[in-house]
């Protein structure tokens, strides 16, 4: 463990100096010599993210991703799990991508990340038109995750993206009226929400 934890110190210097090519190096040394740690789960993601937009490399990405996805990690194994079923919709693989985005949403509790899940669960089921009321559920679903995280967020700050959310499924979901009142709320909390959160809530706002 002391070798992984030099490792992590370095990735952490590399990434104050913003050294992407270092990161990368580090990364995959993570995976190479501690291939079962917890830590090794987000290396792999954030190599698959590397891999994608730096590189271009989708075959590399994918394989990175799917290897992450099967890790512990309760943080990143489910990011990783998304950002794979991306690609496989990419690829015109949806039924595949829907079945990976469905294990994020399990049966578990809902998260941040099941949350994300739903609104691509809902966003392919459109785009091969399935049943109105197989995206409805997904709809309603994914409100009900997003109300329920929003019940359990205590920081204020972390409640401004998820209100961002819930106002855009509402809307999507049809219920304009809902949807406006919790973008205001948004606004409401003012200073206490990220400026690039109230700055896409008074965009959404403005165009509603």
């Amino acid at each position: 463990m002391a070798e992984l934890e030099k490792l992590l110190k370095q990735l952490h210097s590399a990434e104050r100096k913003e050294d992407l090519d270092r990161l990368d190096r580090i990364r995959e040394q993570i995976v190479s010599e501690h291939a079962e740690a917890r830590e090794a789960t987000e290396a792999r993601y954030r190599l698959g993210l590397s891999r994608l937009l730096r590189h271009r490399d989708l075959q590399t990405a994918e394989q990175l991703f799917l290897e992450a996805a099967r890790g512990d990690d309760p943080l990143f194994a489910p990011m990783a799990r998304v950002s794979y079923a991306l690609l496989l919709h990419a690829q015109k693989k949806d039924q595949k991508a829907l079945f990976e985005l469905r294990k994020v949403v399990g049966s578990r509790k809902p998260t941040p990340q099941s949350a994300i899940a739903l609104s691509f669960i809902v966003t392919i089921l459109r785009d091969i038109e399935a049943k109105p009321d197989e995206i409805q559920r997904a709809q309603a679903q994914q409100i009900e995750h997003l109300r329920t995280l929003l019940a359990e967020c205590q920081e204020t700050e972390a409640r401004a993206p998820l209100l961002l959310q819930l106002g855009l499924a509402l809307w999507d979901h049809g219920d304009r009226a809902a949807a406006k009142r919790t973008l205001q709320e948004v606004l409401d909390l003012g200073a206490a929400a990220a400026p690039a959160v109230l700055a896409e809530v008074k965009s959404v706002l403005a165009g509603l």
